[in-house]
């Protein structure tokens, strides 16, 4: 996963019979790539998927060259979380895709249709945004960021 040079790392737990388990359980090492927008082709995170099967294969000797170093190491999580709304309108994010943030600052607001303030997502704790909802109209318990905590932190303390 580190060579393979996604901004973030995450080992996430397997969900039964997903094709994840069934490689897991006939002993084949597995990589999941997730990027873009859901529905979508994304430019972007077609070009990391790409530059990362190319980087594994020269690192398992699959191609030929070497492996490029990364520019920027991957943010290495040890778990996360999806944030869900309490209430139902309209979602307005009040951070990008890649922010850090500290536990309880407000990372968005939910607003009904007169622009009245009807709910907060606040972090629970210090982490990094990994996923924002696209759509705005959401309903009360949709899932609105994802966001992953950090297994060491930069100065090499555990968070």
């Amino acid at each position: 996963a580190l060579v393979f040079g996604a901004p973030v790392v995450l080992q996430a737990r397997e969900r039964a019979n997903s094709l994840r388990a069934i490689a897991s359980q006939r002993g084949l090492p597995m990589l999941v790539f997730e990027g873009g927008e859901a529905s979508r082709f994304d430019r972007d995170a077609v070009k990391v998927g790409v530059q990362g099967v190319w980087r594994v294969m020269g690192h398992l000797g699959m191609r030929a060259g070497g492996v490029e170093p990364l520019k920027h190491p991957p943010f290495v999580a040890g778990s996360s979380v999806w944030l869900r709304t309490k209430r139902g309108g309209v979602f307005h994010p009040a951070v990008e895709l890649g922010d850090k943030v500290s536990e309880g600052e407000t990372l968005g607001v939910v607003m009904d249709i007169y622009g009245r303030k009807r709910a907060k997502v606040t972090a629970p704790r210090r982490g990094m945004v990994i996923g924002v909802l696209c759509h705005p109209l959401v309903s009360r318990g949709d899932a609105v960021l994802h966001l992953a905590r950090a297994r060491v932190a930069e100065f090499g303390t555990v968070v």
